[in-house]
């Protein structure tokens, strides 16, 4: 738990570096990302939620027990965070679904929004924080994954 605490501490500087504020509990995230699909807390409440938010970025707390599936959803450009190591299945609107694993720690950014529908197919939960940006406020390549993200 000394680890989670830290890595809480960290992610909460950078969004309160951000001018960010804990988001309240009624937090929803209703807007749509795309004309197609909700928002992850709009549509999948009970996995995603809303912890900080400010006008460039919105820190959301993802969690899905062994076995969970959420709903076809979008997300504007984010960056994402594993807390815990993770199998999953991924299932886009317009692509075969892809077998993912990752490491705690693992981490990756995409510049354009997107729509999918993870699966948790692992025997432990999954638990990562996203950083869904606002207004074009990310720059950069399209997709940065590990080492390429900060190099």
């Amino acid at each position: 738990m000394r680890a989670f605490r830290g890595l809480t501490t960290v992610l909460a500087l950078a969004v309160a570096a951000c001018g960010g504020e804990a988001a309240d509990d009624a937090a929803t995230g209703e807007a749509a990302t795309s004309e197609d699909y909700p928002s992850a807390m709009a549509g999948d409440p009970g996995h995603y939620s809303t912890i900080y938010e400010n006008d460039a970025i919105r820190m959301v707390e993802v969690n899905y027990p062994a076995g969970e599936a959420s709903v076809m959803h979008g997300h504007p450009a984010h960056c994402w965070i594993l807390v815990t190591a993770s199998e999953w299945l991924m299932e886009t609107p317009d692509a075969e679904p892809e077998a993912s694993t990752g490491l705690a720690g693992d981490f990756g950014c995409t510049e354009e929004p997107s729509a999918h529908m993870p699966t948790n197919t692992g025997g432990d939960p999954i638990r990562r924080f996203l950083f869904e940006m606002k207004d074009g406020m990310m720059s950069g390549s399209d997709v940065m994954e590990g080492a390429d993200a900060v190099a």
